[in-house]
């Protein structure tokens, strides 16, 4: 198998981006159109190894040599996203210094679809005002393209309220939700119920949550299995928030002083349920370390939760010009309690973490907070009930407002 890869890299070291052809590129477009190929090109080549990957399972590598497939399988992946995200910026930089209104939808729909929709996913964590304005362009000129279905069921509903204008945020859910199909629908209304949570108005954001429950209920038997992860999430949101946040047990601190989350009441508390092998939360690290240094003074108190993984866990190789992981290396192999405390003392070695983590037992995070997928982040208002959970990463923005608001209304109980 280790012979496959170096043949794959003998095939990328002779790839060469294409130059785009003069007569069919429009005025300063160029160079996004040389980008765009090379983006292809990459993902050819990144679908080409998972082919070759399937191949290898077809004929049973994966049980004939179970840790060598394993590990071919990891760097495989490893070198086809290393190819393909810089290909992807480039590409981004290229079109968002074009002209788009010059662009010719018909003849570049794909090109044009991409741009946009990588660009609104960059804008979303940097500036989600800007997203919310390209994902509705993707939307204006190409209504009909997979990524603009996509921008409204995904995308649009993270930005809205990351933009901080709530009132607007409620207004365009709500009618998005009346517009969408049938099974679109439900994920639009739990959205809009966050809305309200993050604002506090917990009785509105349950009505919202219980209204996308019956909309599931409302569908046909496949359809509603097709929204099992929304069930879950709706769950989630039906049992916590607004109810008094779960105790976290028995735990153990690395990195901070031993608390009971009673003892941090009148205060804003941020819960990062995360594990060390988890891709989406180790990028989210640096933002959530970020919150804990410019809040922490104002009343927030961040925890960092995980559990005991038994052989499961990473290490980051950390550049040191760097706040995040530059790639993830050295898994964790290591086996009961003391193992996994040292897996993550040396974890905080390699990254610039300075809030406490807490090892929490598995059945807090799975029956008490409902956690079915990390990261998983819940905020706690200084009444210590929830008051606001996400799922998934590029939600530092809508954290930093649910966080900010109730951090201003304990400034202003403090003051009185």
């Amino acid at each position: 198998m280790h012979k496959s890869l170096a043949a794959i890299a003998l095939v990328l070291a002779a790839i060469a981006p294409v130059a785009a052809e003069e007569s069919q590129t429009p005025a300063g477009h160029k160079e996004t159109l040389e980008a765009w190929q090379w983006l292809e090109t990459t993902r050819g080549v990144q679908r080409a190894m998972r082919a070759h990957l399937k191949t290898l399972r077809d004929a049973g590598m994966h049980k004939k040599d179970q840790a060598g497939y394993r590990t071919f399988a990891r760097e495989l992946y490893r070198l086809g996203s290393s190819l393909v995200k810089p290909a992807e910026e480039t590409f981004r930089a290229a079109f968002g210094t074009s002209d788009w209104a010059a662009w010719d939808v018909k003849e570049h729909e794909a090109l044009v679809a991409q741009g946009l929709d990588l660009t609104a996913r960059h804008q979303i964590e940097h500036d989600p005002g800007k997203a919310v304005a390209t994902l509705d362009h993707l939307v204006k000129v190409l209504p009909d393209h997979a990524l603009a279905k996509r921008a409204t069921r995904t995308w649009l509903p993270i930005a809205l309220p990351a933009t901080g204008d709530l009132a607007l945020a409620k207004a365009r859910l709500a009618a998005m939700a009346e517009a969408a199909d049938a099974k679109d629908a439900p994920n639009l209304i739990m959205t809009l119920g966050d809305v309200h949570a993050m604002e506090g108005a917990y009785d509105e954001a349950q009505a919202q949550y219980e209204a996308a429950s019956q909309r599931i209920l409302g569908l046909p038997e496949e359809d509603q299995k097709r929204h099992k992860r929304t069930t879950g999430y709706l769950k989630m949101r039906m049992t916590l928030i607004g109810r008094p946040a779960p105790t976290l047990g028995k735990t153990t601190f690395v990195g901070g002083e031993a608390c009971t989350l009673a003892s941090l009441k009148d205060k804003v508390v941020l819960l990062d349920f995360w594990a060390t092998w988890c891709g989406p939360c180790l990028k989210g690290i640096p933002g959530i370390q970020g919150m804990h240094e410019s809040r922490g003074a104002k009343g927030l108190a961040v925890l960092g939760v995980t559990r005991m993984y038994e052989k499961r866990g990473v290490l980051p190789e950390k550049k040191a010009d760097e706040r995040g992981p530059a790639l993830l290396k050295e898994l964790y192999k290591g086996e009961g309690m003391e193992a996994y405390l040292a897996h993550l003392d040396a974890f905080r070695g390699r990254m610039p973490v300075t809030y406490p983590f807490v090892v929490a037992e598995a059945d807090v995070l799975e029956k008490d907070y409902l956690v079915t997928g990390i990261p998983t982040m819940v905020v706690i208002d200084p009444g210590g009930n929830v008051g606001f959970l996400a799922v998934g990463g590029m939600k530092e923005k809508l954290l930093e407002i649910a966080v900010d608001r109730r951090l201003k209304a304990l400034g202003k109980a403090s003051a009185d």
